[in-house]
């Protein structure tokens, strides 16, 4: 399954967010998966979860199945600015051109 969040997140520059699945889903034998979130992002979150076969699981609307931790960064970063250029396996230290 993939769930999309209600809230939109809006994250500043200098912090970094990264997701944990909570006890009681976890219990539940569901796994989450989902990726860190980048310094400037701003839009919803999309998670996956893996269901056992044989296991029902219900989430209620506003339900909280996995927790945020917003981290601030002091390092000089670069934005989010999207895709990169170059080959697809590296971008060779260069970013594409807007």
């Amino acid at each position: 399954y993939v769930f999309k969040t209600a809230e939109t997140i809006n994250l500043p520059n200098h912090f970094y967010t990264d997701l944990y699945t909570r006890r009681t889903v976890a219990l539940d034998d569901v796994m989450l998966s989902f990726a860190p979130i980048a310094s400037g992002f701003s839009g919803k979150l999309f998670i996956k979860a893996w269901v056992s076969d044989n296991v029902i699981f219900e989430v209620e609307k506003g339900a909280a199945f996995c927790a945020i931790r917003f981290m601030p960064v002091n390092l000089d970063l670069t934005m989010y600015q999207g895709i990169w250029g170059g080959e697809k396996s590296h971008t060779d230290g260069h970013e594409r051109a807007k």
